[in-house]
């Protein structure tokens, strides 16, 4: 639509002016009330021919044919012309869009490559509603740049590391002591949901009695440090826990986002990043 209504202007600009050689634009207003297009050639046009912009703007009105696409045309402020299109063009192209043409949609005259990372939710609960409309803006925005001619890569960071990773596994360790009759209070800051409970049946399961606490341990932790400061005197390697809890939570949030037919090219995690020392390594350079 875009360049249809350059085009006629261009046509009109020569008819008026034919020796007219100045580069004008058709550009979206920053207020909707002022059209849904807006150019500046009668003012371009004006500086050329030495006249007054908002007569060149009326005369420019004047001379364009009829267009089946405008609801209305006007002149506004120095010589802007605002351009508002008919309702049924807008219903059009949606329709056409849902039906999968996108002929008409805006192809970039130079692709780039776009890293989009949307939702990205923490791995220590379910995805919620909440999240559902950054999946579905995200995803949309996703196909309709690549559509437009972009080699787009969608990316889902996982946050397995830092406080409340540790908090999701020491939750899930606690409901463990549970499903082994042991009656401890789950401090604040943990995370109390169901699926805490669903986690801990699998969790178990899969360690045996690796990580049961022994009969005779002191259970009368209050804080969160002090259950922290436990686990990490009294298990050498609970980040294990920690890491097979959040796998099984980020694979829930993929089942979910597949019904919601979002899919991503990539599962980024952040533990990754500490991999043979690359943060140590990045901040050594940096400093340097």
């Amino acid at each position: 639509m875009k360049d249809e209504i350059f085009s006629s202007l261009k046509k009109v600009s020569l008819k008026i002016f034919p020796e007219f050689s100045g580069n004008f634009q058709v550009s979206k207003p920053q207020d909707s009330l002022h059209g849904d297009w807006s150019s500046n050639i009668a003012l371009i046009m004006a500086k050329q021919m030495k006249r007054n912009p908002h007569e060149v703007a009326i005369e420019i009105i004047n001379t364009l044919e009829k267009l089946d696409y405008l609801e209305k045309i006007e002149v506004a402020g120095a010589g802007f012309i605002n351009i508002y299109l008919k309702e049924n063009i807008f219903f059009s192209q949606i329709k056409n869009y849902a039906l999968g043409n996108f002929k008409e949609l805006l192809v970039e005259k130079e692709p780039k490559k776009i890293l989009l990372e949307y939702v990205s939710s923490n791995p220590t609960g379910p995805i919620h509603v909440g999240h559902g409309r950054s999946a579905a803006f995200g995803s949309a925005l996703a196909n309709l740049l690549k559509v437009a001619g972009n080699k787009v890569t969608q990316e889902y960071y996982v946050n397995d590391r830092g406080l409340q990773a540790k908090t999701l596994g020491l939750s899930v360790f606690i409901r463990m002591q549970e499903l082994d009759k042991k009656k401890i209070v789950l401090p604040e800051g943990c995370y109390a949901g169901e699926y805490i409970k669903d986690l801990a049946v699998k969790t178990k399961k899969h360690f045996k009695g690796k990580y049961i606490i022994k009969e005779d341990d002191n259970l009368s932790f209050e804080t969160l440090n002090e259950w922290f400061e436990y686990i990490d005197t009294s298990y050498e390697d609970f980040l294990e826990l920690s890491n097979y809890v959040i796998k099984l939570q980020t694979e829930e949030i993929k089942k979910d986002l597949e019904v919601f037919q979002v899919k991503y090219d990539n599962w980024f995690n952040e533990s990754s990043l500490y991999e043979k020392d690359l943060i140590q390594k990045k901040h050594k350079k940096f400093k340097k």
